[in-house]
């Protein structure tokens, strides 16, 4: 596939409800539960190469999103500027514990 699997990952954590139901059920599978893309087609009843065209389209929509609204892309600027943060801030516990806890809720981390 075009994309690392991390990416696409990621992505789908952004967009995935976007995708339709057939290219949801197929990334869940071949993303989340590492299957590859016979066991994906094994398991939804579709050829393997049906799989792969799903999950083709699913890429390039999951990053036309990406291109249009950006979430990844920010999130790992806000990830990038709290690491300087915390770095700046790292002899405070209190301020280091408010970044931390930005942290969990804005980040993959």
């Amino acid at each position: 596939m075009a994309l690392d699997k991390i990416r696409l990952s990621m992505l789908y954590d952004f967009y995935g409800p976007l995708v339709s139901e057939k290219q949801r059920e197929a990334l869940e599978m071949y993303i989340n539960e590492d299957y590859s893309l016979a066991e994906v087609a094994e398991n939804i009843g579709i050829s393997r190469q049906g799989v792969r065209e799903q999950i083709k389209h699913a890429e390039s929509f999951l990053e036309k999103c990406e291109e249009s609204l950006g979430l990844l892309e920010r999130t790992k600027n806000i990830s990038n500027d709290l690491n300087k943060l915390e770095e700046s801030v790292k002899n405070d516990g209190k301020t280091a514990k408010i970044l931390k806890d930005i942290r969990k809720n804005i980040t993959f981390e």
